[in-house]
């Protein structure tokens, strides 16, 4: 669980492994929190807030670790990680 906030707004982020690199991901429900000055980054902080504005999280369905370009499946695309609207990577047993 990871508590994903903007500003005083945000949701628990619920982030399960399904394969080696693939995890699923949602939001559990909105959440609030005091500000810690200095601890959020001013950027992320700004885009994760318009995007919680668009839908409350509700098209989130896996956390991306791997290296890809900001695509239309991106949620919230950051540096070297992305909230996605695509479903998880398949165990690769899975696909055998």
């Amino acid at each position: 669980m990871f508590p994903m906030t903007a500003a005083r707004r945000g949701g628990m982020l619920l982030v399960t492994r399904e394969a080696e690199d693939g995890f699923s991901a949602r939001f559990l429900c909105s959440v609030g929190f005091i500000d810690f000055s200095g601890a959020r980054d001013p950027d992320i902080s700004r885009r994760l807030a318009a995007a919680l504005a668009r839908d409350s999280g509700c098209a989130v369905r896996s956390l991306r670790r791997d290296h890809h370009g900001k695509g239309r499946t991106c949620w919230l695309h950051g540096d070297g990680w992305c909230l996605s609207r695509r479903l998880p990577a398949v165990p690769r047993s899975a696909t055998a």
